[in-house]
């Protein structure tokens, strides 16, 4: 199948199972959460870039969370720092200024938060 296919029939692209390489990039590019379906050694950063690209919640099924694949997530969604494994203080920032209620998931010096807090008001 390809991407047009998946657009036209959601239903294809719920019963696709074991996603590899353009397949696996095409579901993700239509609904990230088909990340799911990508086992560990076949996600790729671009797979995995374009599974967060409109919503950063798939970061959550992202095996190898490269930086720039956290980064991407957490401009989309801020609150998807949640499921990241490395919260930088400049992610922890980007994460805030997408959305305020993403400091809850910060575990870093209180020193940080007050001053993130601050900077996105």
């Amino acid at each position: 199948m390809n991407l047009s296919d998946y657009y036209n029939d959601w239903l294809a692209l719920s019963t696709k199972r074991n996603l590899k390489g353009q397949e696996a990039l095409d579901a993700v590019s239509v609904d990230g959460y088909m990340l799911r379906y990508v086992a560990a050694e076949d996600q790729t950063e671009e797979i995995c870039l374009a599974a967060t690209d409109s919503y950063g919640f798939p970061l959550r099924y992202v095996c190898n969370q490269t930086e720039a694949v956290i980064k991407n997530a957490v401009q989309k969604n801020g609150t998807a720092i949640k499921y990241a494994i490395l919260r930088t203080e400049e992610i922890c920032q980007m994460a805030a200024e997408e959305d305020a209620d993403a400091v809850q998931y910060f575990c870093i010096s209180p020193q940080f938060v007050e001053p993130c807090r601050t900077s996105i008001r």
